[in-house]
């Protein structure tokens, strides 16, 4: 198969593979997958989701990066939006680097996604997450960036009231911290005075590193 060919088809099963998979008998959406899922299904069946995960995501990548005016006229027409639309925005969120795989391999891939799921806390993580802690593992990441990830998903679903609070405590600290000259933003100072709790920082989706770096947290799937 010719490399102008895989490109046709990828987004295709890109597009399948996020609407939905054959579990058991029943279809689910991908963004509906967990670690208990995953941990039930077979060998060719991990090995083939992250196949076609990897090559439609690379794919679109690929015509998000064109710009391509037909991709929610030819790719998305007729197709339920509801679950597909907020992953991508949130792609779109954390930069578009993030939806390739280059330089791993499927095999690599699968194998970090069992290991994550041997830890039964980490099972309700869904799996089109778990694709991406797997890929920061790999890429050697800041282990605290991955902690605080993998935290973050397992406090899904945040309480729209608790994200709500947490908002607006941070912005008023970034407020107070601009008026001190000490730039509009959230320091590790400020956890550590207790101006605002690292799970507060958490609920609206950040991360804060050693060298005060602002991260902005992933969260693809749907938690109910």
């Amino acid at each position: 198969m010719g490399t102008g060919k895989i490109k046709q088809i990828s987004p295709l099963v890109f597009i399948s593979l996020l609407l939905s998979v054959s579990l058991y008998g029943q279809t689910k959406h991908l963004t509906d997958v967990d670690g208990t899922d995953w941990n039930g299904a077979s060998e060719s069946f991990r090995l083939g989701t992250i196949g076609g995960f990897m090559l439609g995501t690379t794919a679109f990548y690929e015509a998000l990066e064109k710009k391509s005016s037909d991709i929610d006229t030819d790719l998305f027409k007729g197709l339920d939006k509801s679950n597909l639309i907020p992953m991508l925005n949130q792609f779109l969120l954390n930069g578009l680097d993030q939806l390739t795989f280059y330089n791993i391999s499927p095999g690599q891939l699968k194998d970090g996604v069992d290991t994550l799921y041997k830890d039964f806390s980490n099972r309700r993580i869904k799996v089109v997450d778990a694709v991406f802690i797997v890929k920061m593992q790999i890429k050697g990441e800041n282990p605290g960036l991955i902690e605080a990830q993998i935290r973050y998903l397992k406090m899904q679903p945040i309480n729209d009231v608790a994200r709500e609070a947490a908002y607006d405590k941070c912005w008023n600290l970034m407020v107070e911290n601009l008026k001190s000259s000490k730039g509009m933003q959230i320091t590790l100072e400020d956890i550590n005075k207790n101006k605002i709790s690292l799970e507060e920082v958490l609920l609206i989706g950040k991360y804060i590193d050693d060298n005060n770096e602002q991260h902005n947290l992933f969260c693809y799937g749907k938690y109910k």
